[in-house]
């Protein structure tokens, strides 16, 4: 090799990571939806209002993260957004297992924790590659967004999972 050339490094793109990321993230927080297999601690105890809230939260960073992942399959994403899905994720799992919030008396089983384990380690390299697009040179692009129709339909199917989850959570 000539002592005067450097060589080329490889580069990765993080769009399609970042994409594969969030759905992965998606789907595992997904899972541990109360009355669900893996989600069996009784939160009846906590206000229901707090916890209808924080089921809102949960539904909007599930559903979100899904979506973002597959938009991120067609188009650039905003680098700001995997980065917040990121962090949230950290925050959600972080709070879970030092159990701060929310607590439950009935103790976290083997599979939610591993599942909760596994998600805080894929926020990390959400939030790098998230961090990665947005040193990276915008590209154009006319920017699609989702019909109404499409918008109606996620917060539909978003309220439906709320009302279920929090009433699980509830034990009702």
């Amino acid at each position: 090799m000539d002592p005067g050339v450097t060589p080329a490094r490889p580069t990765a793109k993080p769009g399609p990571a970042v994409a594969v990321m969030l759905i992965v993230s998606g789907l595992m927080l997904a899972t541990l939806a109360p009355g669900g297999p893996v989600e069996t601690r009784d939160f009846s105890h906590i206000q229901p209002v707090i916890l209808g809230l924080f089921n809102a939260y949960l539904t909007v960073l599930g559903l979100g993260s899904l979506l973002l992942g597959f938009l991120a399959l067609r188009r650039p994403l905003h680098p700001s957004l995997p980065v917040l899905a990121g962090l949230s994720y950290l925050a959600v799992y972080g709070l879970d297992l030092t159990r701060v919030f929310p607590v439950s008396p009935t103790p976290m089983n083997q599979a939610l924790w591993s599942i909760e384990v596994a998600g805080l380690i894929l926020a990390v390299p959400l939030c790098i590659c998230g961090f990665l697009l947005g040193r990276r040179a915008a590209r154009g692009g006319a920017d699609r967004s989702l019909p109404v129709s499409a918008w109606v339909i996620f917060a539909l199917v978003g309220l439906a999972i709320v009302v279920f989850t929090t009433l699980e959570a509830m034990g009702r």
